[in-house]
Parts: C-alpha cells; structure tokens; sequence
C-alpha cells in the first residue's frame, strides 16, 4: 500500500548484455491509482517526447555534444531524473529550461547520470533539459573504419525510454560522410567542415550514425522508393583480413 513495485528481468542478448528489461508486473501505490483513470499511468518518471542533439566531431574525432530533452514529468513527487551516457563522455554542465543547475551527479567511469529538478517544477507543462558534454566517442582503426563505441550512449537518454523524436545536427569534418536516422533536412560544407541535419517522420526507440570514408550508390525501381546505399572500403578491407585470420 505504500510504495510502487515493479518486477522485471534483462532482456536476452546472444552476444552482449543489455541493460533493457522486459517487464513482468507491476503494482502502484494503492491511495495513488484507485480509480480506473489512474491506474493507466506510467511508472516512468519523465517522458520524453523529442530529443534535439548537436553534435561536433573534431578531426582528431574527439566530439562535443549538446543534447536538449523535451519532456514532462509523470510524477509530481520525482526530484531526480536517471539518464544514461556513454562513460567516456564527460558531462560539462546542465540547464533546466535554460538556467544552469550544479545539482548533478556522476560517478567515475559509470554511465549514469542523475539530475536534481527543481522543487517547483510544474508537472502540467513541458519542460526543457540541455545537457553539455564531450569526450572520446569515436576510433579508428589501421583499415581507417571509424566505430562508435556506444551506438545507444553517444547522446544523454532515459533508460525505459519510450519511442521519441529525434532531431540531429552533425558538424564533422570535410573528409568524412555521415549518415544517421530519417531524412537528411539540411546540408551543407566549406573547405573544412559539413553540416547535416536529420529528422525521423516516425518516432525510434533510438537514433545513432555512421561517419567515415563511403563509397555511395543510388538504385532506384519504378513505382519504389529510391535506395541509397554507403559502402565503406575500409571496412570491406578489414572484414577480408578477419575472414582470412579464422580461414572462412
């Protein structure tokens, strides 16, 4: 009658552990979801409708990120807000609807941030979450295939995070291509610098991108959408090299 309970287990992976879960039961508070009305909401804290990232990539591929987070607070009584970045990117500050808070926390190595809201934050409105941070986030290998090291964790996000929106801004260097998720809106470059813009029509449990070297191809069918398709060489290079290692 006191506390909410949830039950749950991780969800199975063949090759990597995840921390998404699959939920099992749970039971809300007995004076708080009463009536039929009530027992329809969520157990999450926040939710977060819209996701606004801008992200640099330097040429030595070192990022800095500046994530802004729509949302609106599902419990009235919540002070702490659980998000998830990658732990080699470091937070640089915080801003709740555009004034800059110190109340955050994270641990050394651990990819959890925690964020302190305002005693009087209005549940009935939506509310604006910007988070700073930079930090290596990409590699390069001998081949020259750049990797993400965390194509989940490269921007700050909720954990049980439900289908949102994403709008992205890339700024990378010239030599490279960068693909991400939806629709391209924007592009466009100088001598040293592209910048690109991507939208999703349809709300993604994630977003992520590719950045490197591409070899790009075009096929298009009557009455089909038009396929664009990036091929990386560096990428083909290392995977014969692999093949051959384990003699496939």
């Amino acid at each position: 009658d006191f506390e909410e309970v949830t039950l749950s287990r991780r969800k199975s992976h063949s090759f990597f552990t995840s921390r998404e879960k699959d939920l099992i039961c749970s039971f809300h508070q007995n004076n708080k979801f009463s009536d039929s009305e009530a027992r329809k909401q969520t157990l999450n804290v926040v939710n977060i409708p819209l996701y606004k990232i801008n992200l640099t990539i330097e040429d030595n591929l070192e990022v800095k990120g500046e994530a802004e987070l729509i949302f609106n607070l599902n419990q009235p009584n919540s002070r702490w807000i659980n998000l998830f970045l990658y732990e080699e990117l470091e937070v640089d500050s915080v801003r709740i609807n555009g004034n800059k808070t110190r109340l955050f926390y994270r641990g050394k190595e651990n990819p959890e941030l925690w964020i302190n809201l305002p005693e009087m934050i209005d549940v009935n409105k939506t509310h604006s979450l910007t988070i700073f941070y930079h930090g290596e986030l990409l590699e390069k290998d001998e081949f020259g295939w750049i990797a993400i090291k965390s194509s989940s964790d490269w921007f700050p996000n909720y954990e049980s995070r439900d289908n949102s929106y994403f709008e992205l801004k890339f700024n990378y260097p010239a030599d490279y291509e960068l693909v991400s998720i939806g629709e391209q809106t924007s592009y466009s470059e100088d001598e040293d610098v592209k910048s690109s813009s991507w939208k999703n029509k349809i709300p993604s449990h994630n977003a992520s991108f590719n950045i490197g070297k591409f070899e790009k191809y075009e096929f298009t069918e009557k009455d089909l959408p038009k396929v664009k398709v990036f091929i990386s060489p560096s990428g083909h290079s290392k995977l014969s090299h692999m093949i051959i290692k384990y003699e496939i």
